[in-house]
């Protein structure tokens, strides 16, 4: 007998592999608000391409006030975006939020974190659909300037891969 795999199993939400970007060593910033894209968390997007992105941000905060604000933006205009947020901060339960864009290159608005002193883990995974090619990049700073840094650990990582959606 022939076997025939059924077509929604020969189906695939992703064309390609998943390319990983991971971040080899810490990067702190201190006495700044400015926010500005990760040392090594962006990566090149292609005209006419839809992604599927997880990134995994691993952070630390030394100071005794909230002290974390990121954004995620592209450098052109996309046609929309659709990301879930799960955070867990210091002592806090794990939260969850989201973000819609859609004819920006703003893909998240900036948003501040409630962690003071302590380690942190922010996470982002969803879909975004680049209309001009450029750069997805994710940024941050502190959210108040203070001499005691804020950090974005190593190991911290960047998913990608072409969506078929």
């Amino acid at each position: 007998t022939s076997s025939t795999a059924a077509a929604w199993q020969s189906l695939s939400l992703l064309t390609t592999a998943f390319s990983i970007v991971y971040k080899s060593s810490d990067e702190s910033r201190a006495s700044t608000t400015i926010v500005a894209a990760d040392s090594a968390l962006s990566f090149s997007t292609t005209t006419n391409t839809k992604y599927y992105i997880i990134l995994n941000i691993l952070g630390a905060v030394t100071s005794t006030s909230p002290d974390f604000k990121y954004t995620i933006t592209h450098s052109q205009a996309i046609n929309y975006s659709a990301l879930t947020i799960s955070y867990f901060e210091g002592t806090t339960q794990l939260n969850a939020d989201s973000a819609i864009a859609s004819n920006s290159s703003t893909i998240c608005t900036t948003k501040t974190m409630n962690t003071a002193v302590g380690n942190f883990w922010l996470r982002f995974e969803g879909i975004i659909d680049v209309a001009t090619g450029g750069t997805f990049n994710f940024n941050w700073s502190q959210n108040a300037s203070n001499v005691n840094p804020t950090v974005v650990i190593r190991g911290s990582s960047l998913m990608y891969a072409i969506a078929n959606i």
